[in-house]
Formats: structure tokens, sequence, C-alpha cells
């Protein structure tokens, strides 16, 4: 047994004690497995200041914490000319080389962003096109061999100078890179050759997400590119290649940057397993779209029973139901996971009024045409909000929707997916996307009171956001 009086814990706060009113303590202290203080650990991950105090107090605790804390940097340019050569991450560069340190290991992903790009486009001010700024970083990236996940927002000229530097200073780092997140918002169409060969530069690369949210600049265009259209094969995709993400941060039409990237990943052959489409608008021109086969639903064709995994979120009813007529999915057979999103819904006195026109009839047709022998999963993704009185009439008057019991589309929908065209499902997911303080509760139990089928069976999981 050992006596106390009073013991100094450091927190980062000099003058922090624990007062300790035992008399005595027993020596043998309870330990925990390293399997468990790495679940606890786990379970705070979000949590930066109790990962910090918990690294600072027990050494067991030390490497699952650092895991946590130092799993992603952010690098970005500097604001003005660099005094004695000194950069925003010259500080970063310093501790990797020195020679007592222990967390670069534990760095997973590496951003490299400029929060000022979109102004910087717009006002023509900065002149930031040259990329030596990332040189000094660059140098040093080799130190990182744990980072597989690279992030990339900046100027479209900044972003292929950016690119050439960290591949001609540091091939090795590029080959251990598996995920790559790149902008594309303000990439001119001329411009997609050098982004085909940013992409070939990663040669192990598993998942790529695309973002963009451009609808003034040339890659935008109101029509989709000619069947004769053709892309240069110089630089292929990377074999391992297997989920294409292609995120829209706005309501805009599929832009020319992004089709011939989808040409390119058809006309080289490259069969991914998941594809992800959000706020996805399609054009309207019925003649365009039925008269000339567009780059993605020929890409789908292509992908046959190779795609295992699609999610769509749609943008508007016309956009749904060109897809249903012009897109081929028939024979895309090995689906496993459909996720399919419509953001519209809405609230009012307590009462949930859906675009009915979607449940009732859009939505179960649509899952109609799906293959479905290996579909297990269905993903739905609900958008609820309150609204009132007079924007809900006014919402219903633009659809050309009517106020009327919004529960018999629902259960036309329960009856489909558990009829025997869905045999082998085994779970329906619902995300419930909660606006204007909409209870948690009250979503799970709308949800539950629509689908008591596929509640009764087991299928229905509902994750409220």
């Amino acid at each position: 047994m050992e006596r106390f009086s009073e013991t100094k814990l450091f927190t980062g706060n000099s003058d922090a004690k624990i007062s300790v009113d035992a008399k005595f303590i027993s020596k043998p202290t309870l330990l925990f497995s390293q399997e468990v203080i790495e679940q606890f650990i786990d379970h705070l991950h979000d949590n930066k200041e109790a990962l910090r105090e918990c690294a600072l107090v027990c050494r067991a605790w030390v490497p699952r914490s650092r895991y946590h804390l130092f799993e992603s940097v952010t690098i970005s340019p500097p604001r003005s000319t660099p005094i004695d050569g000194r950069y925003p991450f010259s500080d970063l560069i310093a501790s990797l080389n020195h020679p007592l340190c222990t967390f670069a290991s534990s760095v997973r992903k590496i951003s490299i962003s400029d929060p000022e790009y979109i102004v910087a486009w717009g006002a023509g001010s900065r002149k930031m096109a040259d990329s030596n700024w990332i040189n000094p970083f660059a140098l040093h990236l080799d130190k990182l061999r744990s980072v597989t996940l690279l992030d990339v927002t900046l100027l479209h000229r900044v972003t292929v100078n950016c690119f050439k530097s960290i591949t001609l200073i540091k091939p090795t780092f590029a080959i251990q890179i598996t995920h790559l997140v790149l902008d594309v918002s303000y990439f001119p169409s001329r411009q997609s050759k050098e982004i085909m060969k940013i992409i070939h530069s990663f040669s192990s690369l598993a998942h790529l997400q695309i973002e963009y949210d451009n609808e003034d600049t040339d890659s935008h265009s109101n029509s989709w590119v000619s069947t004769d259209t053709t892309v240069s094969l110089e630089v292929l995709p990377s074999k391992q290649l297997k989920e294409l993400v292609i995120y829209s941060h706005e309501t805009v039409e599929i832009p020319l940057f992004i089709q011939l990237l989808l040409l390119w990943f058809r006309e080289s052959q490259t069969r991914i397993s998941t594809l992800s489409f959000s706020t996805l608008s399609i054009k309207s021109d019925d003649e365009i779209i039925t008269t000339s086969p567009n780059p993605l639903a020929r890409y789908l064709k292509f992908l046959g029973p190779s795609l295992k995994s699609l999610a769509l979120t749609f943008n508007d009813f016309a956009s749904i139901r060109h897809f249903h007529d012009s897109f081929e999915i028939t024979q895309n057979t090995r689906i496993n996971v459909l996720e399919v999103g419509y953001p519209k819904a809405f609230n009012t006195n307590q009462e949930v009024f859906e675009d009915l026109h979607f449940y009732s009839k859009l939505l179960p047709t649509f899952l109609s045409r799906v293959p479905t022998t290996t579909l297990t999963r269905i993903i739905l993704n609900l958008w609820i909000q309150y609204l009132d009185q007079g924007f809900m009439h006014s919402v219903l008057q633009v659809e050309n929707l009517r106020l009327k019991d919004t529960v018999v589309p629902w259960f036309s929908l329960d009856d489909l997916l558990i009829g025997p065209s869905f045999s082998v499902l085994t779970e329906v997911i619902f995300h419930v996307y909660r606006y204007n303080s909409f209870p948690w509760f009250e979503a799970k139990k709308y949800v539950e009171s629509r689908l008591p089928k596929c509640k009764e069976r087991g299928l229905l999981h509902i994750i409220t956001i």
C-alpha cells in the first residue's frame, strides 16, 4: 500500500490538480487490455480535447489517441509571399523531420485546399497559378507513408501544377494513394486531358470522387456530347479503380468535363463496381436523349454485370422520367445495393405531404425496371421539414399534385418491396434528413407507419440525420 496526499496531473494546464481523499490506494491497479483501450479511444475519435487528455494521462493510450488526432493534415497556400522562406506548413515540416517524430505514421489523409479559390476566380484578384508553394511540402511526402487519401480543392491551373510537382518530386507517394477526391468545379473542358493524366499518375487508385458545381463556365453544356466524340487513350485509369463518385454541389446538368471523363472510362474498358451520382439533373430535351445515347447511359450499359452498387439522387421529376425512359439498366444484373433519393418532402400542421407522384408512380415504376435477382439492399433518402400552409399549397400547385391521403402510395411501395420480385432483399434503409427541427422520433414513427410490412419482416432500418 502507498500513501498519497495530492497528485498533479498534466493536462495542458500547469495548475491542474487532482485531490485524493483516500488515505491509502492499492498499488496493484486494474489494468485494461490494449483491445479495450483501443475501443474506448475509438469511441472518442471526434472529441479531440478528450483524446489529448487521455494520451497525456496514460502511456498505453497514446498510440490509439494519436491515430485519431493526426488522421488528417490540411495544407493551404500562403496568403502572401512567404517571409524568409517560411510557409504556413513550415512547422509541420520541421516536426516531420524531427528524430523523435511519432505521429507521421498516423496521418492517413492529406487535404490540399485554398478556401478562397472560388472568390479568387470570380474576382480575378489573386494570381496563384504558380504552384511553387507546394514544393517545400512535397519534398517531405515520403515521411507520410500511411497516407492513402488525397483531397485537392484548388483553382484548375494550380491543381494541374500542384499534381505535376507532387508526382515529379515524389513519384512513390502517388503509388500509395488509393482514394482521390478532386474538385473540378472551375475546370474548362479543354483541361480534360490534363486531369486524365493526373488520374493516370495514381496507379493504385481504387476510389475516385469528382466534385463540381459550376454553372457558367465552358464545362457547362446544354446538350450531350455527340456519339462520335472520342477521347485520347494515351493515358489510362488505374486497373484497380472500382468506385466512382460524381458529386455536384449544385443542381446543374452534367457538364462536358464529366461527360468526357465517362467516355474515357468506357473507351479504356474501366469496369467499376460502384457508381454514385448526387443531385443528378438530366437534360429535358427529349429529342437529344432519345436520338443520341448520352455518355452516362452508354457507360451504364457497358458496365453490365460488373456494376454491384448504384446510387442516384435526382434533382427533379423530369430527370427521373428521362432516366427511366432512356437509360437501360436491365443488363446490370448483379446490382446488390441500390440507393435512390429525391430531395423534396414537406411538413405542415404535423402532417407530412410528400411529392405523391414520386412515391405512388415514379419510384415503384423505377424499382420495377431494376434487376432484382441479386438486390439485397435498397437505400431511400427522404427529406422532411416544417413549412407554412401557404407555401405548401404553392409547392403542390407547381408540381401539379393534389392534397390527399399520403398513406396509399406508401402502401403500394410496401407491397412491392416484400413481393416476389425482391425475394433476396434483406434491408430497406431510410436515410431521413430532418430540417427545421423536425423531431427524429416523429420521422421514425412516420416511416414505420407507412411501411408496416417491411417493418414486420425486419427489413426496415431508419437512420435520422
